[in-house]
């Protein structure tokens, strides 16, 4: 059962559309409480980014089952609680959260740390002396719209298919982190729906996906 427990009422709205633009529900899963989502959260938190002074914590956890393993959707709730004003120091009465949503996966080979962000013109024009851009044969939209950067390129390049970087290049401003075996997919703007089905159609063909999130679970690392 989806955990509605929000500050406001369009909060609801948002997080049953969000799981509502999943498809294939029978090959979908909550996981809401027990070992897996808590060792997911845990692993995720030592991973990302997290805003300073922020609590961070999975609203809601979906596992898909695919042909090439399985993923999870997270709808994770980012809150600052009432932080105290900028200038007087006087706490504020509003409070201040989001909810962000983020592809989770295990992966079955390591593709050490990998970072992939939209490029920008400032990246095109100083790539040759400041960054080392993967760009791969035949993925000419991936390579013009992405920059990608990984201290793996052999493993990764043999990883990245044409068709799995098709798919990523029919969406802008996709996120996607590696740390070694982990794969997180987020985006620049807080939760809409349309992200949920981007990050179901990504990771539905990524074809290197282990079992479960986490080498730590029961049947994980492979």
């Amino acid at each position: 059962m989806l955990n509605l427990a929000v500050f406001e009422k369009a909060d609801e709205q948002l997080l049953e559309s969000s799981f509502d633009a999943i498809q294939q529900k029978d090959n979908v899963t909550i996981l809401n409480s027990g070992a897996e989502h808590d060792s997911i959260l845990r692993q995720t938190i030592d991973d990302v980014r997290i805003p300073l002074k922020a609590q961070f914590s999975f609203q809601n956890l979906f596992k898909v089952k695919t042909n090439y393993g399985c993923f999870y959707i997270a709808q994770c709730l980012v809150d600052f609680g009432y932080p105290a004003g900028s200038r007087s120091g006087v706490q504020s009465y509003n409070h201040v959260y989001e909810y962000q949503l983020m592809g989770i996966a295990h992966l079955r080979v390591d593709l050490g740390i990998t970072n992939m962000r939209k490029e920008t013109a400032i990246d095109k024009l100083f790539n040759r002396f400041f960054y080392h851009d993967i760009n791969f044969t035949g993925a000419d939209r991936f390579n013009e719209k992405y920059l990608l950067v990984s201290d793996s390129r052999p493993v990764l390049e043999t990883c990245f298919d044409n068709h799995f970087l098709s798919t990523i290049a029919e969406y802008d401003d996709v996120l996607l982190s590696i740390n070694h075996q982990q794969l997180y997919i987020s985006f620049d703007q807080p939760m809409n729906i349309r992200q949920t089905s981007i990050v179901q159609d990504i990771l539905s063909n990524c074809k290197f996906l282990g079992n479960t999130a986490m080498t730590n679970l029961p049947g994980g690392g492979g």
